[in-house]
Order: C-alpha cells, then structure tokens, then sequence
C-alpha cells in the first residue's frame, strides 16, 4: 500500500514539473534559434 502512495507521489511531482521543463525547452531552443537566425544577419550588416 505504502508503495502505490509514494509512486502516487512521485507522478504528481512529475506531472508538476513537466510543464516547467518543456516550458524551459521551449524557451532554450528559441533563444538558440533566434540566436542562429541573427548571427548571419548580424555578419552581413557589419
């Protein structure tokens, strides 16, 4: 019994975080593609 309540546990911190991390993917892959966009654009003004 104690083991189904901790594993209970353990998918609603999951469930909690998840959000967050895909979340910080979303932002990181963003940013780094903006940066790889802006880069040659960057190159050429110069």
């Amino acid at each position: 019994m104690r083991h189904k309540y901790l594993l209970e546990k353990l998918f609603l911190l999951i469930l909690e975080f998840l959000p967050l991390l895909i979340y910080q993917d979303i932002l990181f892959h963003h940013i780094f593609r903006d940066d790889v966009l802006q880069s040659p654009l960057l190159i050429l003004d110069a």
